[in-house]
């Protein structure tokens, strides 16, 4: 930009003095592993004084395997994103989930390094059945940015992975979050099994007590004979029993607390089948997972509270991260 009294070239029209209009793009910062995790992701920003919020689709899925951008990937380990968000006009650029050691500006470029798995941990469980699935959340990490014009917020959205998988490590050992509960104060349990049923008040993923994995399986208890009366065609069908046994591990020390064998009764035969049935048998319904469960926490939160401030005050390791 030509500084106050600079001649002009001929036949151009002066640089404008005018500040630039505010623009934010995001996209992977660096290199990235061949095997990584592609995160559907979207940047949502707001204007003081503007009522619309504009959106940037950074990854968003445009086809069967096609995205209208790169996308963000995750790191080998799955615990971090590598994002460069471009903005010649910012000053400064906060996001949560980053400490302000892992935002580097180079002009107007700032490199993000985003704890993705502590994001993660302040999805909300909620109460319903479904919390788990094997669809995908939406996970929104808040930024804000000084610019040289005016301020300027807004959420990168990112849709989560499945959190069961996530949730599936504590069968082999513990998952703690930085900013998990560092103090034991009063008896939080919350419980949750891998078909997505929840028993407790809803909570932050980083503030779940409590994994229960469940595990199906069947017997076969005997056969039943029918016959069609027109065809005189005859046919066995099995009975099956079928159970289920339920493990409810610590989420932050990994170690199993307890075993739970739940079945469903013998069924019998019945008088009439349609032609289409194979088996006979039913599942473990749903409503008795949940007094378990909801059992389970009410019985044992007291016990379970008592046992940890216990070895909190002995100095026990109860595998949490203190919280400063």
């Amino acid at each position: 930009m030509g500084s106050a009294g600079a001649a002009t070239p001929a036949g151009s029209a002066p640089e404008s003095t005018a500040p630039k209009p505010f623009s934010i793009e995001m996209e992977h910062a660096g290199p990235r592993d061949p095997d990584a995790t592609r995160m559907d992701c979207a940047l949502y920003r707001a204007l003081p004084g503007r009522d619309d919020i504009d959106v940037q689709h950074c990854g968003r899925q445009v086809g069967d395997s096609e995205y209208s951008r790169d996308g963000l990937y995750l790191s080998k380990d799955g615990r971090t994103l590598s994002i460069q968000i471009n903005c010649d006009t910012c000053k400064t650029l906060h996001l949560d989930h980053a400490t302000p050691e892992q935002v580097t500006f180079e002009g107007g470029k700032a490199t993000v390094t985003l704890d993705y798995l502590e994001a993660l941990g302040d999805l909300e469980t909620g109460q319903s059945k479904d919390w788990i699935d094997s669809g995908r959340k939406p996970l929104e990490v808040a930024w804000k940015a000084e610019t040289t014009s005016t301020p300027a917020k807004g959420a990168l959205q990112l849709q989560a992975g499945n959190v069961y998988d996530l949730l599936a490590q504590v069968a082999k050992g513990p998952l703690v979050f930085k900013r998990d509960r560092g103090k034991f104060k009063n008896a939080n349990i919350s419980l949750v099994s891998s078909e997505g049923h929840h028993a407790g008040a809803s909570v932050k993923l980083r503030e779940v007590d409590l994994v229960a994995f469940l595990d199906r399986g069947a017997t076969k208890v005997g056969t039943c004979k029918y016959i069609n009366p027109t065809t005189k065609e005859t046919k066995d069908v099995p009975r099956y029993r079928y159970q289920l046994v339920m493990k409810v591990h610590d989420r932050r020390t990994g170690k199993q607390l307890a075993t739970k064998k739940l079945g469903s009764a013998n069924p019998p035969c019945e008088e009439v089948i349609s032609s289409d049935v194979r088996s006979l048998g039913s599942l473990v319904d749903d409503d008795t997972i949940e007094t378990w469960l909801a059992g389970y926490v009410a019985k044992n939160a007291t016990e379970l509270a008592g046992e940890l401030r216990a070895a909190e005050e002995a100095g026990t390791d109860v595998g949490w991260v203190t919280t400063k």
